[in-house]
């Protein structure tokens, strides 16, 4: 079976190669591609299946692990970085809309995701995970405290509560829902912003009540600690706990200030 997949694969790279010398048709290569990414293998009731060597991917590519859904896992973030993703999902897919990659789209199940920054951009990696209603979309203009779009449809009030990220050429921002209908969404704050990604998603817990963690390792000083609430240092929605050199337990509130605890 194995030997097989890698085949299809193979035929199926060589018939792209050969379309892109021979033809100008877009559409027709986007159908090629929609072919070799979404062939797959049937496996009966107790049949198992592994590689026995590496499966190599081209720039660009990815692979969903479990019923993640979502494309754009290799995101430009300028001509010379990508970020890299891992996604592993769970539970039921809804509708069959991609989600990410800049097509607009929903999906119902929680996704987890390992992300790689190149060591010469950011020298970061990340692990977290998304919770539905997953949406994704782009709006061409923001005023006030709505998102209006046209692109997808939420139940009424679905989204309350869940977390707002709105990426433009003023950078990443947050907001909090606290309404929406089925087109507009209602934000705990204003914006005017032109074009912008809009990502919406709900938060998971690490742990349980019934299944704790037993122990959290984080480093020391600003670089390390326990982070609360969302985006980035400086723009006053994050406070951050850490230990510093002398072992003293230090609060930073969302405008900077330190307090020491203990």
């Amino acid at each position: 079976m194995e030997q097989e997949l890698l085949q299809r694969i193979e035929d199926l790279e060589s018939r792209i190669i050969e379309l892109e010398e021979q033809t100008d048709s877009e559409e027709r290569l986007n159908e090629i591609e929609d072919e070799l990414y979404s062939h797959s293998h049937q496996l009966g009731v107790g049949e198992t299946q592994s590689f026995d060597s590496h499966l190599k991917l081209g720039e660009g590519k990815f692979v969903n692990i479990g019923n993640t859904f979502r494309t754009g896992i290799t995101i430009p973030i300028s001509q010379k970085y990508n970020i890299d993703n891992m996604l592993l999902g769970a539970g039921p897919i809804v509708g069959n809309s991609f989600v990410g990659g800049g097509v607009s789209g929903s999906s119902g199940n929680t996704q987890l995701v390992i992300q790689h920054q190149p060591s010469d951009y950011t020298d970061w990696s990340f692990f977290y995970a998304n919770r539905p209603p997953i949406y994704t979309f782009t709006v061409y203009g923001i005023s006030g405290d709505t998102i209006t779009t046209d692109e997808v449809r939420f139940a009424e009030n679905e989204l309350v509560g869940l977390s707002v990220q709105i990426s433009s050429s003023s950078g990443v921002e947050y907001a909090k829902v606290l309404g929406n209908t089925t087109s507009v969404i209602t934000l705990d704050r204003s914006f005017s912003r032109g074009k912008a990604n809009i990502f919406v998603s709900g938060s998971v817990f690490l742990g349980s009540a019934d299944f704790p963690w037993k122990r959290l390792y984080v480093a020391q000083d600003t670089s390390g600690g326990v982070r609360f609430g969302f985006g980035a240092t400086g723009q006053g929605d994050n406070g951050l706990l850490y230990m510093n050199d002398g072992g003293n337990l230090i609060w930073r509130d969302k405008g900077g200030s330190t307090t020491t605890i203990a």
